[in-house]
């Protein structure tokens, strides 16, 4: 069965034992082989392609953000320095505009979860980059240890092999949606919250 996730990606149906029981070894394991790589290689091309843009936002958010701080921090220095009283009040009240542009920023970044989109990316990718790696290396120790030709006493523990690796990559898909779901409720909340607290300062200063 095919499985998406947040709507893009994208993994093949999983390996079944059907497929392979009256299947010729020397001919069947290699095709195990190649589904459990495939499974990875689909998995971790969305999650590699999908890094770049959350990383991209997440950098020039917080770019931006710093940008915005050091001005707000600047401008009442800036001001202190005037004898003017209307350029003082100009600063003071532009530090202030600058100093909640930074926290829009910052809240936007939170509430659309660039920042921590990209860390989760990066640390489900790497965690199916070593189970790839590592089946890899059960493989190969497999082979380098079996003596004589392969044949049909060799599928079940290769296909368990290759089924338990696909089992995991799925596994680490799923909880990374997990993750990104209470995110995207906590997202909400925050987002309600920010409109509630912006409706009750707005009828306060109305009245």
């Amino acid at each position: 069965e095919s499985m998406s996730k947040e709507g893009d990606i994208k993994i093949e149906g999983l390996i079944a034992w059907d497929e392979f029981i009256n299947a010729d070894a020397v001919k069947a394991l290699p095709e195990i082989y190649e589904h459990a790589k495939n499974t990875s290689a689909a998995a971790r091309g969305w999650y590699w392609k999908s890094i770049k843009l959350k990383r991209g936002t997440s950098l020039v958010v917080r770019f931006l953000s710093f940008c915005l701080l050091v001005c707000g921090a600047l401008l009442p220095i800036l001001a202190g320095l005037s004898d003017d009283v209307s350029t003082r009040l100009y600063l003071t009240q532009s530090g202030v505009a600058v100093l909640a542009a930074a926290g829009l920023l910052q809240a936007a970044d939170r509430i659309f979860g660039w920042s921590t989109g990209w860390l989760r990316y990066i640390t489900t990718v790497t965690a199916m980059e070593a189970l790839t790696h590592k089946l890899e290396l059960d493989w190969a120790n497999y082979m380098i240890n079996k003596t004589g030709p392969l044949n049909d006493n060799d599928k079940r523990p290769l296909f368990d092999m290759a089924k338990r690796f696909e089992d995991d990559i799925t596994k680490l898909q799923s909880d990374e949606t997990d993750k990104w779901c209470a995110e995207f409720n906590s997202s909400l909340a925050m987002l309600n919250d920010l409109i509630k607290s912006q409706r009750e300062s707005a009828e306060k200063t109305a009245e």
